[in-house]
Protein backbone atom coordinates (compact mmCIF):
# COMPACT_ATOMS: atom_id res chain seq x y z
CA UNK A 1 0.00 0.00 0.00
CA UNK A 2 1.24 3.49 -0.89
CA UNK A 3 1.54 5.99 1.90
CA UNK A 4 1.04 9.70 1.44
CA UNK A 5 2.86 11.79 3.97
CA UNK A 6 0.69 14.52 5.40
CA UNK A 7 2.54 16.73 7.85
CA UNK A 8 -0.38 19.13 8.22
CA UNK A 9 -4.12 18.57 8.07
CA UNK A 10 -4.72 22.07 6.68
CA UNK A 11 -2.86 21.53 3.40
CA UNK A 12 -4.80 22.20 0.19
CA UNK A 13 -3.33 18.97 -1.27
CA UNK A 14 -1.40 16.41 0.71
CA UNK A 15 2.27 15.93 -0.11
CA UNK A 16 3.07 12.82 -2.11
CA UNK A 17 6.33 11.85 -0.46
CA UNK A 18 8.25 8.78 0.60
CA UNK A 19 11.85 8.52 1.82
CA UNK A 20 14.65 8.29 -0.75
CA UNK A 21 12.67 9.00 -3.92
CA UNK A 22 14.65 9.63 -7.09
CA UNK A 23 12.76 12.84 -7.75
CA UNK A 24 10.51 15.27 -5.91
CA UNK A 25 8.81 17.89 -8.06
CA UNK A 26 7.99 21.11 -6.24
CA UNK A 27 5.71 23.91 -7.37
CA UNK A 28 4.93 27.21 -5.70
CA UNK A 29 1.27 26.55 -4.83
CA UNK A 30 -1.54 24.42 -6.18
CA UNK A 31 -3.71 26.11 -8.81
CA UNK A 32 -7.35 26.90 -8.02
CA UNK A 33 -8.61 24.27 -10.48
CA UNK A 34 -6.35 21.60 -8.96
CA UNK A 35 -7.50 22.55 -5.46
CA UNK A 36 -11.14 22.28 -6.52
CA UNK A 37 -10.59 18.83 -8.10
CA UNK A 38 -8.24 17.62 -5.37
CA UNK A 39 -5.55 16.60 -7.89
CA UNK A 40 -2.12 17.95 -8.70
CA UNK A 41 -1.64 19.73 -12.06
CA UNK A 42 -5.30 19.32 -13.05
CA UNK A 43 -5.65 22.24 -15.45
CA UNK A 44 -6.39 21.10 -18.99
CA UNK A 45 -3.68 23.45 -20.34
CA UNK A 46 -1.07 22.22 -17.86
CA UNK A 47 1.60 20.18 -19.63
CA UNK A 48 2.77 18.31 -16.52
CA UNK A 49 1.32 14.86 -17.19
CA UNK A 50 2.13 14.97 -20.90
CA UNK A 51 5.77 15.91 -20.35
CA UNK A 52 6.27 13.18 -17.75
CA UNK A 53 5.06 10.64 -20.30
CA UNK A 54 6.90 12.23 -23.24
CA UNK A 55 10.22 12.14 -21.36
CA UNK A 56 9.75 8.57 -20.14
CA UNK A 57 9.51 9.56 -16.48
CA UNK A 58 6.23 7.60 -16.62
CA UNK A 59 5.53 4.73 -18.99
CA UNK A 60 2.00 5.88 -19.72
CA UNK A 61 0.03 9.11 -19.70
CA UNK A 62 -1.38 9.35 -16.19
CA UNK A 63 -4.68 11.06 -15.46
CA UNK A 64 -4.50 13.83 -12.86
CA UNK A 65 -6.51 11.68 -10.45
CA UNK A 66 -3.70 9.08 -10.57
CA UNK A 67 -1.13 11.40 -9.01
CA UNK A 68 -0.42 8.92 -6.20
CA UNK A 69 0.81 6.46 -8.84
CA UNK A 70 3.86 8.70 -9.29
CA UNK A 71 5.35 7.10 -6.19
CA UNK A 72 5.69 3.81 -8.09
CA UNK A 73 7.95 5.70 -10.54
CA UNK A 74 10.09 7.07 -7.70
CA UNK A 75 8.54 10.54 -8.06
CA UNK A 76 7.00 12.68 -5.31
CA UNK A 77 5.10 15.97 -5.31
CA UNK A 78 4.93 18.99 -3.02
CA UNK A 79 4.53 22.76 -3.09
CA UNK A 80 6.15 25.55 -1.12
CA UNK A 81 2.77 27.07 -0.19
CA UNK A 82 0.65 24.20 1.13
CA UNK A 83 -2.22 26.21 2.63
CA UNK A 84 -2.96 28.55 -0.29
CA UNK A 85 -4.14 28.03 -3.86
CA UNK A 86 -4.08 30.19 -6.96
CA UNK A 87 -1.72 31.79 -9.43
CA UNK A 88 1.66 32.84 -8.06
CA UNK A 89 0.81 36.57 -8.22
CA UNK A 90 -2.09 36.04 -5.79
CA UNK A 91 -0.17 34.00 -3.21
CA UNK A 92 0.97 36.02 -0.20
CA UNK A 93 4.61 35.84 0.87
CA UNK A 94 3.44 34.66 4.30
CA UNK A 95 1.92 31.57 2.66
CA UNK A 96 5.30 30.30 1.52
CA UNK A 97 6.79 27.99 4.12
CA UNK A 98 10.39 27.41 3.09
CA UNK A 99 11.38 26.16 6.50
CA UNK A 100 8.80 23.36 6.35
CA UNK A 101 9.83 22.55 2.77
CA UNK A 102 13.50 22.32 3.75
CA UNK A 103 12.67 20.13 6.75
CA UNK A 104 10.66 17.79 4.52
CA UNK A 105 13.53 17.49 2.04
CA UNK A 106 15.95 16.71 4.88
CA UNK A 107 13.53 14.10 6.23
CA UNK A 108 12.69 12.43 2.89
CA UNK A 109 16.15 12.81 1.31
CA UNK A 110 15.31 12.73 -2.41
CA UNK A 111 18.11 12.33 -4.92
CA UNK A 112 16.84 15.24 -7.06
CA UNK A 113 14.49 18.13 -6.33
CA UNK A 114 12.97 19.68 -9.43
CA UNK A 115 11.38 23.08 -9.13
CA UNK A 116 8.51 23.27 -11.60
CA UNK A 117 9.23 26.81 -12.73
CA UNK A 118 11.64 29.53 -11.75
CA UNK A 119 9.26 31.11 -9.22
CA UNK A 120 9.51 28.24 -6.73
CA UNK A 121 13.28 28.03 -7.27
CA UNK A 122 13.70 31.78 -6.67
CA UNK A 123 11.73 31.49 -3.43
CA UNK A 124 13.88 28.60 -2.27
CA UNK A 125 17.21 30.20 -3.15
CA UNK A 126 16.14 33.54 -1.66
CA UNK A 127 15.38 31.80 1.62
CA UNK A 128 18.50 29.61 1.44
CA UNK A 129 20.88 32.51 0.81
CA UNK A 130 18.95 35.13 2.82
CA UNK A 131 18.75 37.58 -0.06
CA UNK A 132 15.98 38.30 -2.55
CA UNK A 133 16.50 36.63 -5.92
CA UNK A 134 14.38 37.29 -8.98
CA UNK A 135 13.37 34.63 -11.46
CA UNK A 136 15.67 36.13 -14.11
CA UNK A 137 18.58 35.30 -11.79
CA UNK A 138 17.66 31.61 -11.83
CA UNK A 139 18.85 29.33 -14.62
CA UNK A 140 17.00 26.32 -15.97
CA UNK A 141 18.77 23.00 -15.59
CA UNK A 142 20.99 21.68 -12.82
CA UNK A 143 21.70 24.34 -10.18
CA UNK A 144 24.25 24.41 -7.37
CA UNK A 145 23.47 24.19 -3.69
CA UNK A 146 26.21 24.24 -1.07
CA UNK A 147 26.50 21.29 1.33
CA UNK A 148 23.55 19.44 -0.13
CA UNK A 149 22.70 15.76 -0.17
CA UNK A 150 20.45 16.21 -3.21
CA UNK A 151 20.65 17.84 -6.63
CA UNK A 152 18.52 20.82 -7.59
CA UNK A 153 17.04 21.05 -11.06
CA UNK A 154 14.91 23.91 -12.36
CA UNK A 155 12.52 23.11 -15.21
CA UNK A 156 10.19 25.45 -17.10
CA UNK A 157 6.78 25.68 -15.50
CA UNK A 158 4.22 23.29 -16.93
CA UNK A 159 1.42 25.76 -16.18
CA UNK A 160 -0.66 26.87 -19.13
CA UNK A 161 -0.14 30.45 -17.90
CA UNK A 162 3.62 30.04 -18.51
CA UNK A 163 3.44 28.68 -22.07
CA UNK A 164 5.57 31.49 -23.50
CA UNK A 165 8.51 30.16 -21.42
CA UNK A 166 7.90 26.51 -22.31
CA UNK A 167 11.06 24.61 -23.26
CA UNK A 168 10.52 20.84 -23.07
CA UNK A 169 14.23 20.13 -23.62
CA UNK A 170 14.90 20.88 -19.95
CA UNK A 171 12.34 18.25 -18.91
CA UNK A 172 14.15 15.76 -21.17
CA UNK A 173 17.43 16.70 -19.45
CA UNK A 174 15.77 16.10 -16.10
CA UNK A 175 14.55 12.67 -17.21
CA UNK A 176 18.08 11.76 -18.33
CA UNK A 177 19.45 12.84 -14.95
CA UNK A 178 16.77 10.85 -13.10
CA UNK A 179 17.51 7.76 -15.19
CA UNK A 180 21.20 7.99 -14.21
CA UNK A 181 20.30 8.22 -10.52
CA UNK A 182 20.81 5.17 -8.37
CA UNK A 183 18.49 4.53 -5.44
Amino acid sequence: MVEVMNLSNNDILQDVLLPNLKLIICGTAVADHSAKLGSYYAGENNMFWRILYETGLTDRLLHTSEYLDLLSYGIGLTDIAKKAAGVDAKISQKDYDLEAFTQKMALFRPKIICFNGKASAALFYSWQYQRKLKTKQIDYGLNPLKNSTFSIFVAPSTSGAAKRHWEPDYWHQLASLVNQTQL
